[in-house]
Parts: C-alpha cells; structure tokens; sequence
C-alpha cells in the first residue's frame, strides 16, 4: 500500500486535503478496502474522516481485493487550509496494526 500526492484542493462545495492511495494484494485470500479505512490527523487535532467532494478525481471504491490484484484512487478530507503538519492513518484490513503518513503543507 502506497500514500502519496497529499495537497490541498477545492471545488464550488468547499475545501479539501486528498491523497492518492494504491493497493496491491500479495496475500492469499482477498481483502476488503474502502475509503473509510482512512482519517486525516490535522495540525489542530481534530481527527477527521474521508468526505465525497465535487472535484474530478477517481474516488477510492469500496471493494474486495483479490490476490494479486492491485487498485488505486483518491481520498479527501474536509479542510480549512491551515498550513501545518498532518497524517493520513489508515486503519483497515490489510494491516493488523494502523499505519500513518506525515506530510507538512
């Protein structure tokens, strides 16, 4: 699993900080994954969940993935555009234990 691109962004129904995700499945049986496996720490402590947005991007789906498949998409969080550091956690099946990006923007 792969977390990069972290940005801010905004379209006509608010702003947003989204980071592109890749997945692939070197295990042996499928895996269920989902946009809602992951939460943005930000810079003032709120700990926010994945929001759908309006902007032109390939959202993550939720779905099963099969051995050996591989996947890809885009997850955004509700922002005000305060500059500082944030982490993208992800709490989901692929992993037993929550994995975490730091990005400072």
């Amino acid at each position: 699993m792969t977390v990069s691109n972290l940005r801010f962004a905004s379209d006509v129904l608010g702003q947003y900080i989204c980071s592109d995700v890749a997945y692939l499945n070197e295990g042996d049986s499928s895996k269920h994954f989902s946009q809602f496996d992951f939460k943005l720490h930000k810079p003032n402590g709120v700990i926010a969940d994945t929001t759908f947005t309006g902007l032109d991007i390939k959202n993550l789906e939720s779905a099963e993935l099969a051995p050996g498949g591989a996947t890809d998409g885009t997850v955004c969080f509700d922002t005000d555009g305060t500059p500082g550091e944030y982490q993208v956690e992800y709490s989901g099946g692929f992993f037993s234990s929550p994995l975490t990006w730091t990005t400072t923007l």
